[in-house]
């Protein structure tokens, strides 16, 4: 009897020694996942804050703003453009301690709201570093007191033409604000795209300060 079953007991005892072995971890798993573990992240866009140290501003503490009108607020009138009945002066505008490192500033006002798109209506740049305010209605001088130079805006003008917008909903009107850590290499008269590009990489900081204007007429 027992050497009939024998065979087949044989058999039994292979099948699960197969098996055993189909089922083994790969012995070259905890290899693969070691080099995994050990291999660097990459740095995320964006991560480009460092800890600031005594006395230093980090990039989240920059800040922007206008005593002429409030955040989200309607520009008064000599804020806006001549042809909507403004004075079409540039605002005044004051910010806060840049972060270490920075050599100079840019502003830029732009309005997303434009039907064809973001319609530019101030470019400002090579602010020195010194600076922490721009006083009300600079002029068209592609050079100012103080070393700034001013670009072409979309109305093709030199400096800031205030909003004139179509008649409908109130538009945003954003000055932008950045802390650069270079001057940038551009003459006088450089459009948005231009200081856009000069200045890619070398951003420290950004701020805005947002005013409303619309037309019912």
């Amino acid at each position: 009897m027992y050497k009939d079953r024998l065979p087949k007991i044989l058999g039994l005892v292979i099948s699960v020694a197969l098996v055993g072995c189909a089922n083994k971890p790969d012995a070259q798993k905890p290899d693969a996942q070691k080099a995994m573990a050990n291999k660097p992240m990459q740095p995320a866009q964006g991560q480009a804050d460092k800890s600031t140290g005594p006395g230093e501003t980090s990039a989240k503490q920059f800040s922007l703003r206008s005593p002429a009108f409030g955040h989200m607020q309607i520009m008064p009138v000599e804020f806006r453009h001549s042809d909507v009945g403004g004075k079409n002066e540039s605002p005044p505008l004051e910010w806060t301690e840049p972060p270490a490192g920075t050599q100079s500033f840019v502003l830029l006002c732009l309005d997303p709201d434009a039907p064809g798109g973001e319609f530019v209506h101030w470019v400002l740049y090579n602010i020195p570093s010194d600076v922490r305010k721009l006083e009300r209605n600079l002029g068209r001088s592609e050079k100012l007191p103080n070393g700034a130079l001013q670009g072409k805006n979309d109305f093709d003008e030199i400096g800031y033409d205030g909003p004139a917008p179509p008649p409908g909903k109130p538009h945003r009107y954003v000055f932008r604000l950045y802390a650069v850590k270079t001057k940038l290499d551009l003459p006088p008269k450089a459009t948005r795209a231009d200081v856009e590009k000069a200045m890619q990489g070398h951003i420290l900081a950004q701020a805005e300060w947002i005013g409303l204007y619309g037309s019912e007429k």
